[in-house]
């Protein structure tokens, strides 16, 4: 850190929110690996390296019948040929003399041989022997978001186990009418979340040191150095510090404060240790935005392409859709003006 970003750390005062992302960074640590089963959702540690060509000999791209194209020369509708063909599904292996697919609908059959009425070229319907990918290739990167085309890939390849970070583990201190709120932020986030008893009835045991990585209450954290707070909006602060060495945050109790402070404060260290790499997307604001100087606030807003609509405060968090972030040094934003926009 910077002398300047070590200042903004000490106890005693308000923390500008650059001093916030300067203590996530420190926090954040190395995501923990695991080597699991390939799962939806999951996040790859390492870059996977395809052990061998996909596919790995010709095949038929869509189904049809597959034949061999030099045997097609000359076919027209007023003179078909009569050449040797079989039917197939999408994904069967061609044999040696069979370099293209026919589509069903365009073929007769005369005995068992098939009546081409027009040329075929060789590749048709097919898919050549390493199309999808080569063998040494690198088929999906660290980072990557194991989604259905990832995993269909990894099936192709023959690949079950894989190298996954390991969802953080986040302890959450919370009254009922939050606890669900809070849960689905985490959970969105990547994070497994457990719900523990309240603090004031266990005191610092409930913090099971070891066992979190991350460290959520609504209002105060007994036994927790929380030794800043940031000045935010919607609410009015936020606190973050560490709990036994884990880093651990303060959301206020009202529901919209307790989510602007859950994605200012606890969604930078969440997403680090879950090994996220998200960037927000530009887009244009179709009203001004005004901020109090001193406090850094999450502006909701509602996007539609690369319109950015204010939304206000309360419930319009629930239906915004995304935010973004006014410093405290900013007395708002104009019409007009392009935002990062985080969903």
């Amino acid at each position: 850190m910077t002398a300047e970003i070590e200042q903004d750390c000490v106890a005693g005062s308000l923390a500008p929110y650059r001093a916030v992302l300067a203590w996530a960074a420190m926090r954040a640590g190395s995501p923990r690996v695991e080597r699991a089963e390939a799962a939806s959702g999951r996040i790859l540690a390492e870059t996977v390296i395809a052990p061998h060509a996909v596919p790995s000999h010709a095949q038929a791209a869509t189904g049809g019948v597959a034949l061999s194209a030099t045997t097609t020369h000359g076919a027209g509708e007023y003179c078909p040929t009569l050449v040797p063909a079989r039917r197939v599904i999408a994904g069967d292996i061609l044999r040696l003399n069979e370099d293209a697919v026919v589509p069903s609908t365009s073929v007769d059959w005369v005995g068992p041989l098939a009546a081409i009425v027009a040329p075929v070229a060789a590749g048709m319907g097919c898919r050549a022997p390493g199309e999808v990918i080569e063998a040494g290739a690198a088929a999906l990167p660290a980072g990557a978001v194991l989604g259905a085309a990832a995993m269909g890939l990894l099936a192709a390849m023959g690949i079950q186990r894989v190298a996954l970070v390991r969802p953080p583990r986040v302890a959450l201190l919370a009254p009922p009418m939050l606890t669900p709120l809070l849960m689905a932020a985490i959970t969105a986030d990547g994070g497994v979340v457990e719900a523990l008893p309240d603090a004031d009835a266990h005191g610092a045991e409930w913090a099971r040191a070891g066992q979190f990585d991350l460290i959520i209450a609504v209002g105060s954290l007994p036994g927790a150095t929380l030794n800043r707070g940031v000045a935010i909006q919607p609410g009015e602060q936020g606190a973050f510090g560490d709990l036994d060495g884990v880093p651990a945050v303060s959301v206020p109790p009202d529901a919209e404060a307790a989510l602007a402070a859950y994605l200012l404060l606890v969604r930078p260290v969440l997403w680090a240790r879950a090994g996220r790499h998200k960037q927000p997307v530009s887009a244009r604001l179709t009203a001004p935005i005004s901020s109090a100087l001193g406090y850094t606030q999450i502006a909701w807003l509602r996007l539609d392409g690369d319109a950015a609509t204010p939304t206000g405060h309360g419930l319009h968090a629930a239906t915004a859709g995304a935010h973004t972030i006014i410093p405290a040094d900013s007395e708002g934003m104009a019409a007009g003006a392009r935002v990062d926009a985080w969903t």
